[in-house]
């Protein structure tokens, strides 16, 4: 019983590595093209603050 723990904890592990990076992978285009929205809303709406266009 206890031999068997470890292997079955570092496969969780594992696991959420992969899913964690699967997310990340998905995630991070979407932020950049984000990130760009934000600059393109700044550079063309100056007289429009951010908070101002979020409230």
């Amino acid at each position: 019983m206890t031999n068997v723990l470890p292997y079955e904890f570092a496969f969780g592990l594992g696991k959420w590595a992969f899913l964690l990076n699967q997310t990340k992978q998905f995630v991070e285009p979407f932020g950049r093209d984000l990130h760009r929205g934000q600059t393109f809303i700044e550079r063309d709406l100056p007289h429009i603050s951010l908070p101002q266009l979020i409230a």
